[in-house]
């Protein structure tokens, strides 16, 4: 009888509150789910909320719309038993590996990007950048059957979409430090793109590995707003915010890992 009210005199007498007890472990079928202390730290500033949510948001979308299955990294690493989960802290370069029909995608949070050639690594800084902007909120790294295939750079941007990208600024010497780095994302370049046994010409290596920088921002509530781009910059603003149906995302995603595939097939054949 779950209802009946407990007697005091239960609770006070050892006998029966050892009972009770045991009772009250039994009917406790919730996981408990407790939080890394790091977490207390990162709170007080938004801007890194916002950062963290969204690539967590971001993994969500890959898992639940696109079918993406995580299996390394961040959580996935970690065993949880039937009665606590404890989830840690995301730190800078943590990364998430989702895999579905071949493809690997590598999610990499707050990565530093190499600088230099001799410092890339295959399946760990496939790329190095050219421009002082090496650190990206967020990377999407593309592998198709082991063979890097590309790139999308990702930078989650806690304020509206004028207050770092400026129009009107885009063909002058008055670009704010934003636009700069947004821009600068895409000169990158790659020993292992398309794979390590390409011919390393000259050629080959004016390639960029970047298909495409993507800036989130959140929008307020009630107001709707449309992805737009700058096709000259391989650069896209999307709108992102808690609440928000982020089918967009998931279009957005599937687009890209599209064009990545079309694109590898003058390198690859039909591979």
């Amino acid at each position: 009888k779950p209802l009946t009210p407990i007697p005091y005199v239960l609770t006070k007498d050892s006998r029966y509150r050892s009972i009770y007890v045991l009772y009250q472990e039994l009917q406790d079928e919730e996981l408990d789910i407790t939080l890394d202390s790091q977490y207390s730290y990162q709170w007080k500033r938004t801007d890194k909320l916002y950062e963290m949510w969204c690539y967590v948001e971001l993994l969500g979308v890959l898992e639940e719309k696109l079918d993406y299955k995580p299996v390394r990294g961040w959580i996935y690493d970690m065993y949880f038993n039937e009665e606590r989960m404890l989830i840690p802290s995301l730190p800078s370069g943590e990364r998430i590996i989702l895999e579905k029909d071949g493809l690997q995608l590598h999610l990499v949070y707050d990565g530093i990007i190499p600088l230099t050639s001799s410092e890339t690594v295959p399946f760990l800084h496939p790329l190095f950048m050219r421009q002082q902007f090496n650190r990206p909120d967020g990377r999407l790294d593309v592998y198709k059957d082991g063979t890097y295939y590309g790139t999308v750079m990702m930078d989650f941007k806690y304020r509206p979409r004028y207050n770092f990208w400026k129009k009107d600024r885009v063909n002058t010497i008055a670009r704010t430090r934003e636009m700069t780095q947004l821009i600068g994302y895409s000169d990158a370049r790659s020993n292992y793109l398309f794979g390590t046994e390409r011919p390393r010409t000259t050629a080959f290596q004016r390639l960029s590995p970047v298909a495409e920088v993507w800036a989130f921002y959140p929008v307020k509530d009630g107001r709707s707003e449309r992805v737009t781009a700058s096709p000259d910059h391989n650069l896209r603003l999307i709108p992102f915010s808690p609440g928000m149906d982020q089918d967009h995302v998931a279009r957005e995603l599937e687009r890209i890992l599209e064009q990545l595939l079309r694109d590898s097939t003058g390198f690859m054949g039909n591979k």
